[in-house]
Formats: structure tokens, sequence, C-alpha cells
């Protein structure tokens, strides 16, 4: 699941 973390981590980053 570490691919679902880090598309989350990105959205989140993407966000700011």
């Amino acid at each position: 699941y570490l691919e679902f973390i880090s598309e989350v981590i990105i959205k989140v980053i993407a966000e700011k």
C-alpha cells in the first residue's frame, strides 16, 4: 500500500 500513501502525499503537496 506504499503506492497509495505516495499518491496521497503527492496530492497534499500539490494542493500546497
